[in-house]
């Protein structure tokens, strides 16, 4: 009975009944979380923590926060909120079909003026116009209608910073010669691909970094000499960006938007930048669309699967895969004969393709924080190799042909036995190795004592 009165409570505080609902003080506050008493000051900054574990990255998370910002700003009274740190903390709710039930939201205000040991006093405050209320929940509303998000997080809770500034594209863009090359629109609270850049017709670099576009459609007529475009952290998705004409740009960034599977470019696109997305696999369709690439960053996605059809990006240089799902590499990916890098830290691989080590032009290899077992033999001219992190019980034998190794780095594993293959890698300078199983007893601590002097005195940085 007492939930279902506090539950009509908070609809009474909202316009937007059921969907959109307000918590005017520090009093509703403390009863939607369950504490008896007020809020005291400083409270509200840690009310994530009652919420359930979430994972470190949620692209659907980010996607919902900035959406729900671009709407906030777009409300012009909102500027009468801002100053200092003040910012709308919200709590939205998503059911198992992955749209949200209701959203709730409050007002923090926060008092400069009384800084002690470098601490701001922060307290719930309270949106007196509720004409601006209306406003803002109105676009509130217009976002979370029509919110798909992900069915294994039932709640979203984030943070709207009121304090920004507008910026007038019309007035910037007067002071600009028609010649320029380059244009740099980074926060410019954009919400389309600005019209008024097709009268820069030597345009190189398309900067639009941190705004809220969701579509856009770039004709090669308009910008015949681009070669650089950015879009990172904007709010793209699926479809959402077309490339026509002979629009050939050779690097794309398109970092921290909301893609689930690689986006159309071009095939000769070089340098491919997608990280801190939702993208959850690497298809052969995709491989197709990337004949000439030369660098692809699928940095913090969701990919599972990268599919065999990788060895047919003969141009690759640069490869990472870092942060992502896999738990096996295809045994394809030893014929790329041009990579030089290689990033797949923090997955789940539990073994290195066997035949790794006919990457013979492979320089950098970053596997750590993976479940290796064990090392296969490793391209010679190698000459960073970080595997710390893993269950590795063995290194001698793979990693002595190294000869040109500068960095290495087989810390946090099961490695015992023999060091002497350490004090001969001609070019090494720094070697971390420690928390293996190197100092059994007495006799193991003065062997590793020695070879550790003989590294140091030879300018190797050991630890």
């Amino acid at each position: 009975m007492k939930k279902f009165v506090f539950f009509l409570f908070l609809l009474s505080q909202s316009s937007i009944a059921q969907k959109v609902i307000y918590l005017p003080d520090s009093t509703a506050l403390s009863a939607y979380i369950s504490q008896a008493g007020t809020l005291k000051q400083g409270t509200a900054m840690r009310l994530d923590t009652i919420a359930e574990r979430r994972p470190a990255f949620s692209s659907v998370g980010v996607y919902l926060n900035k959406r729900l910002t671009a709407n906030v700003r777009a409300v012009p009274e909102i500027t009468a909120l801002s100053g200092g740190a003040n910012y709308l903390h919200y709590t939205a709710y998503v059911n198992r079909h992955g749209r949200i039930d209701s959203l709730l939201y409050y007002y923090i205000t926060t008092d400069t003026t009384r800084a002690r040991r470098n601490a701001f006093r922060s307290k719930v405050g309270s949106i007196t116009d509720k004409q601006l209320r209306t406003r803002l929940e109105s676009n509130l509303q217009a976002v979370i209608t029509d919110f798909s998000g992900d069915q294994t997080v039932r709640r979203h809770s984030g943070n709207i910073y009121l304090a920004f500034r507008t910026k007038n594209l019309h007035e910037y863009l007067s002071t600009k010669a028609d010649d320029i090359t380059e244009i740099n629109l980074t926060d410019f609270g954009l919400r389309e691909f600005p019209a008024e850049l097709k009268r820069f017709k030597k345009l190189k670099t398309i900067n639009l970094k941190d705004n809220y576009i969701g579509s856009a459609v770039i004709d090669g007529r308009d910008f015949p000499n681009l070669t650089n475009l950015s879009f990172q952290n904007n709010l793209l998705t699926d479809n959402s960006l077309q490339l026509r004409g002979r629009l050939r740009p050779a690097t794309i960034n398109l970092t921290e938007n909301h893609f689930t599977r690689l986006p159309k470019t071009h095939r000769k696109v070089k340098h491919l930048f997608l990280a801190n997305s939702g993208i959850s696999r690497l298809s052969a369709k995709d491989v197709r669309s990337l004949k000439k690439i030369e660098s692809l960053n699928l940095y913090n996605n969701k990919l599972t699967v990268v599919t065999p059809r990788i060895r047919r990006l003969k141009n690759l240089k640069e490869l990472d895969l870092y942060r992502n799902r896999l738990s096996a590499l295809p045994a394809q990916i030893t014929q790329l004969k041009n990579l030089e890098a290689l990033a797949i830290s923090y997955n789940d691989l539990t073994e290195l393709p066997s035949k790794i080590q006919a990457l013979e032009n492979l320089r950098t290899l970053y596997a750590h924080h993976n479940r290796l077992y064990a090392l296969p033999m490793l391209p010679e001219k190698l000459e960073i190799l970080d595997v710390g992190y893993n269950k590795i019980g063995e290194v001698h034998r793979q990693i002595a042909p190294l000869k040109n190794l500068i960095t290495l780095d087989y810390s946090h594993n099961l490695v015992k036995g023999d060091l002497d293959f350490l004090v001969h890698l001609p070019q090494i300078k720094e070697i971390y190795l420690f928390e293996n199983r190197y100092a059994a007893n007495e006799e193991d601590e003065k062997y590793f004592g020695r070879i550790f002097s003989v590294l140091v005195s030879k300018g190797v940085t050991v630890k």
